[in-house]
């Protein structure tokens, strides 16, 4: 709703090019502000979409400079409020995370490697400075090569909050368990996590903070209490993984 999203086709003779188009629009009332309310102390969102367009361009590029998987930025319309990008063919993260908690942990192996994979990736940009500000699975794309592409960079930004990072994606993760389940398959998935992450050269403290109140009251609100509190209580005990 905040955004219009076109994907363009270009064909020339038999080849085929797809083109991801995204307008940035002005929502001061209708979605930002509940996630302001939603979030108050703990995250700040862009809510211009000027702001927003500028964020996704200077992010997506100086990342794309130094070799992270991300969109290539084709074309950019300030005045419209238009970014061209690189169309990423893959597999939503989300649909990964499904298949972990409906299998089981040794059926999942290839899976569980992709979450380890994309925890590298995420400490990988903020080593270089990065933090994405809206780090949830469905913004990770997953190619057939089993490389994970991060989309959607509007509220990324240089110096920001990277324990949010970590804190969202493993209590938005923690959202798709089954509400009755136990939190074993849960455990499995923020343990790999981490140790993909701290394989990356991603802080120790970064993820004890995760852990801490002032990220797990904001995610209560549609993740399971077990859950959010298994996966707290591993990022607290990050020195024992």
């Amino acid at each position: 709703v905040l955004n219009d999203v076109y994907q363009i086709r270009l064909r020339k003779d038999k080849e085929e090019q797809r083109i991801v188009v995204k307008k940035f629009r002005d929502w001061h009332g209708f979605k930002w502000f509940p996630l302001a309310l939603w979030t108050v102390g703990t995250k700040v969102f862009a809510v211009l979409g000027q702001s927003r367009l500028e964020r996704e361009y200077a992010i997506n590029q100086f990342l794309n400079n130094k070799g992270f998987p991300v969109p290539k930025v084709l074309y950019i319309s300030p005045q419209e409020g238009l970014i061209f990008e690189e169309f990423i063919d893959g597999e939503n993260l989300v649909s990964v995370i499904k298949r972990i908690f409906s299998s089981k942990r040794k059926q999942a192996t290839a899976d569980v490697a992709l979450v380890k994979e994309v925890g590298k990736k995420i400490a990988e940009a903020h080593r270089l400075g990065v933090a994405f500000g809206d780090c949830k699975p469905e913004n990770i794309l997953v190619t057939k090569e089993g490389k994970p592409y991060f989309v959607d960079l509007e509220q990324a930004t240089r110096d920001g909050n990277q324990a949010w990072d970590v804190a969202e994606f493993l209590y938005y993760s923690g959202h798709y368990v089954f509400p009755l389940s136990s939190t074993d398959v849960v455990e499995f998935i923020t343990r790999n996590f981490i140790e993909g992450y701290l394989e990356g050269g991603g802080k120790k403290e970064t993820v004890k903070s995760a852990g801490s109140p002032r990220y797990t009251k904001v995610f209560g609100i549609f993740t399971p209490p077990h859950v959010i509190l298994a996966i707290s209580n591993l990022c607290r005990k990050v020195n024992d993984i």
